[in-house]
């Protein structure tokens, strides 16, 4: 019998199972596959928090010593969190709504106003000076285990191994924003109600997360807001290129991803001839990621893109037109004929992320 449920997740739960050890990954896997089957309360290991986060009703799944935390909308579960039952202590104290502890007070104010009078003053110049805030040191140190479990590439390790605060982690010059939010994330984690306002990721089995916590698995699809779902279907029939801007972070090489998607289908319709796809970007790590999204998104139709970097198809296409390793000379140029079926390219370097074109 199929599963109704679909599964979401949360940059916070995907960051926080690369602190588990493999055994323990392998169990929150085993209890997601269960939760599939059935993520609806029983008032036993599935509870339902009292307490509301941006409106969103979250419900708790016992998973040994440690507790995820999802949402249910329709037939979609959304992963929030999972971490060790000692660190939600105060969450579900909060959750369950659960009353503070009495605060005894002394009513013995004469003796305590008589000893303040008697008591040297305080040197309020001193006191009240401006003071520079004391930074906040990570809870744990920065290692190279800790930055290979969170997939930071090598050239960064120089200098986020000399950190020890928080404020030097999110100044740290070089080093991309994503990776020191995800580092900065992963020390300190984030309120529930930050959480339940982050972008979603699919899951598409329970078994990806051994997979990606094995790092066989380098990231996962960013699931489409309905503003991005429009413009993955945008104007896909029309002829000439197709230009989107967005600043970082705004998901435009996903975006790329799922409008391959639609020129698939558009092709299949127009054509019986299998379509060909390149689709380029700027780093050999962007290219395996980039194809292991693909495979989530297209299933057997991913045979139909060839992912690249931009600079090996140009050696490539020099090196078929006889060109040498080096910078060509004008006696080199000449025009390299089209490829013959229906073909797109798609490219996606900086703030250029999507262009459309047809080689026939």
């Amino acid at each position: 019998m199929a599963n109704k449920w679909n599964t979401v997740m949360k940059r916070t739960f995907w960051t926080q199972l690369l602190r588990l050890s493999p055994k323990e990954t392998h169990q929150v896997a085993a209890k997601i596959d269960l939760l599939l089957q059935d993520p609806l309360p029983n008032g036993n290991n599935k509870l339902q928090i009292r307490r509301k986060y941006n409106g969103e009703t979250v419900y708790r799944l016992r998973s040994g010593h440690f507790r995820i935390r999802y949402t249910l909308k329709k037939s979609c579960i959304g992963l929030l969190d999972v971490k060790r039952r000692s660190e939600h202590n105060y969450d579900e104290q909060i959750d369950d709504d659960e009353d503070f502890d009495d605060v005894e007070f002394d009513d013995d104010l004469s003796a305590d106003a008589e000893e303040h009078a008697t008591a040297p003053q305080p040197d309020w110049e001193r006191l009240l000076a401006p003071k520079a805030p004391e930074k906040k040191l990570l809870p744990e140190p920065i290692t190279m285990e800790l930055l290979t479990n969170l997939r930071v590439p090598r050239e960064y390790y120089a200098r986020l191994l000399r950190i020890t605060t928080e404020d030097d982690l999110l100044d740290c010059p070089g080093v991309p924003d994503e990776i020191l939010l995800k580092i900065d994330e992963y020390m300190f984690g984030q309120p529930l109600t930050q959480i339940v306002q982050q972008p979603d990721y699919v899951l598409n089995a329970p078994d990806d997360l051994i997979r990606f916590k094995e790092g066989e698995l380098l990231t996962f699809l960013l699931k489409l807001s309905p503003e991005q779902e429009k413009l993955a279907t945008w104007s896909t029939t029309a002829s000439g290129p197709t230009l989107l801007k967005g600043g970082p972070g705004t998901g435009k090489s996903t975006l790329a991803l799922y409008r391959i998607h639609s020129l698939i289908e558009q092709l299949r319709q127009q054509t019986p001839v299998k379509p060909r796809i390149l689709f380029t970007t700027y780093t050999n790590a962007l290219v395996r990621s980039s194809e292991q999204q693909l495979q989530q998104l297209l299933g057997k139709q991913a045979d139909c893109v060839v992912v690249s970097t931009a600079d090996k198809i140009a050696t490539d296409i020099l090196s078929a037109a006889g060109v040498p390793s080096r910078t060509p000379s004008k006696e080199y140029t000449r025009t390299i004929p089209p490829a013959s079926g229906p073909s797109k390219w798609i490219s996606t370097t900086g703030n250029v992320s999507i262009r459309r074109n047809s080689w026939s």
